[in-house]
């Protein structure tokens, strides 16, 4: 009966010894883990930041896009356009008073 129970009780050694190694692999797993989580939700904020970033430069590319829009289809005036309007205008002004003058 000794010899019985004291392989038995070697039995449940081994077994301790067994599941106390399995414990310390899964502790280092377990913190290995949780290391790599860390890093992921930091790379998750860098990314987030980076989103962040480019949303604010895409509206304002857009913005500035919508303005030059606005500018291409808004007509320009041409300064010598409006300086030849105004010569042709003074011209027809004189030709007028001279009209008036030769018919009194």
């Amino acid at each position: 009966m000794t010899e019985e129970l004291s392989r038995y009780i070697e039995q449940v050694r081994n077994k301790s010894r067994e599941l106390h190694q399995q414990l310390v692999v899964e502790r280092e797993r377990c913190s290995s883990l949780s290391a790599e989580v860390i890093r992921l939700e930091e790379l998750v904020q860098e990314q987030t930041s980076t989103i962040e970033e480019l949303r604010a430069q895409s509206l304002e590319l857009q913005e500035l896009l919508n303005e030059q829009r606005e500018q291409v289809l808004q007509p320009q005036e041409d300064p010598s356009k409006d300086l030849a309007i105004d010569g042709l205008v003074k011209e027809i002004d004189f030709c007028i008073q001279q009209l008036k003058i030769v018919n009194e």
